[in-house]
């Protein structure tokens, strides 16, 4: 058809994998450049993937890490080839795959907006046309004649945006880049790609931002191991990778219901009926952000009154291998002695959400004077989207680890010691 802009069919990306050998000297080991037996292991990142994308569509693709989102975009990109299928596109493609991406960071900004246009198809002639409104996009006029190795993470990504926005491109590919922005320009961002795909411009959103996907894509699809899962609107999309990951078992991330849980443990004294995360002021919340104050309820039903009990809750956060990061237990803070009613709820507050994007496995554990009264393993998932966790006033995914940090950095000098 002609507004079809892009069709893959049953693509397949193979990567080869190479164990080094061990050669042992002594005590030593040593790398030798030599295949392990000379095997070399296969892996497909991406397998008999087909779908099709029309003109004007804001298309997500939703996956996990390692699902073959970012595969998938340097294929359509022409970055690297399939190894099986092919994926027909109509039209001039702008990428957006990582920050700096085309970039010289011993150049300044602005020989790196004529660089990084030539690369994205632009005429010199169109460069100079345009570049007043790229800067200005991209607000950093102050610094356009600065090497952009000396650039932010967040001034290299609004000047990367900014030039593949202004290229007049058919096709544009984002790829988690907007994460690193700060939130007005993530807003200015996302209603600049609106305003394109009203002209007839085409955008690939790779993003783990679930309100972002929901307010500013019309569909979805969803990947898991580099195969096609779901395709269909964002809303069911996300609802299916949500399901799919066992990620929320509500059709709202801020409530998740535990009364028909059977796989559960205890004498029933007490037992975790709904999970609700709320901010300060008491209001379900939708999404979750790094940084964010939350409050969680617990509600619970009891057989009966207990005025004066010792109750012990624990909270504990796992990554996707069982691993325990961390738990909130009420033997920790010396609040074990509270009343327990028929009907209620326990809150516990938490004043910045120090875990880096990502999903988590919660489990809950409840006590009652010295008895297991209800225990569930993966009673319910928090969703963590990117946040301004450093109050820098740019969101952040993080380089490592599964916690962020509050630190601060300082440059000393010496003391000079004289004689």
């Amino acid at each position: 058809m002609n507004d079809l802009v892009i069709h893959a069919n049953q693509l397949g990306k193979q990567y080869a994998i190479t164990r080094s050998k061990m050669t042992k000297i002594g005590s030593e080991r040593l790398v030798n450049n030599g295949t392990e037996n000379g095997k070399i292991e296969r892996v497909w990142v991406l397998q008999d993937l087909s779908f099709e994308v029309r003109e004007g569509q804001i298309m997500a693709v939703i996956g996990r890490n390692g699902a073959g989102k970012s595969t998938l975009l340097k294929i359509i990109s022409r970055i690297t080839e399939p190894t099986a299928g092919y994926v027909d596109v109509r039209g001039r493609v702008g990428s957006l795959l990582e920050v700096g991406t085309g970039f010289h960071p011993e150049l300044t900004g602005r020989e790196n907006v004529f660089l990084n246009g030539t690369i994205l198809g632009m005429r010199r002639k169109q460069i100079v046309q345009r570049f007043d409104e790229i800067v200005d996009f991209a607000g950093i006029e102050r610094y356009i004649d600065t090497p952009v190795k000396r650039y932010s993470s967040g001034m290299y990504m609004r000047l990367a945006f900014a030039v593949a926005a202004f290229t007049d491109a058919d096709i544009l590919l984002v790829d988690e880049i907007l994460a690193v922005g700060d939130v007005s320009f993530q807003r200015k961002a996302l209603e600049k790609i609106h305003s394109l795909t009203v002209n007839g411009c085409t955008t690939l959103f790779v993003s783990h931002n679930s309100h972002t996907i929901k307010q500013f894509c019309d569909s979805a699809i969803v990947l898991d191991k580099g195969k096609l899962l779901f395709s269909g609107t964002a809303d069911e999309a996300i609802q299916h990778y949500m399901n799919d990951a066992g990620i929320f078992q509500s059709d709202s991330s801020a409530s998740t219901s535990l009364k028909e849980r059977q796989d559960r443990r205890g004498d029933g004294l007490l037992r975790f009926s709904r999970v609700e995360i709320c901010d300060q002021h008491n209001n379900l919340l939708t999404s979750i952000h790094s940084g964010q104050q939350v409050r969680l309820r617990f509600h619970y039903e009891a057989q009966q009154d207990l005025p004066s009990a010792s109750v012990l809750i624990n909270m504990s956060i796992t990554n996707d291998q069982g691993m325990v990061l961390t738990s909130f237990n009420t033997r920790d803070t010396h609040t074990m002695n509270m009343p327990v009613m028929r009907n209620g709820y326990f809150e516990c507050d938490w004043p910045r959400v120090n875990l880096r994007p990502g999903v988590y496995h919660c489990n809950l554990y409840g006590e009652v004077n010295g008895v297991i009264s209800d225990s569930l393993t993966s009673a319910f998932r928090l969703y963590i989207d990117p946040g301004d966790f450093f109050d820098t006033g740019e969101n952040i995914y993080g380089v490592q680890g599964e916690f962020f940090v509050e630190h601060h950095w300082r440059s000393c000098a010496e003391p000079v010691i004289n004689g």
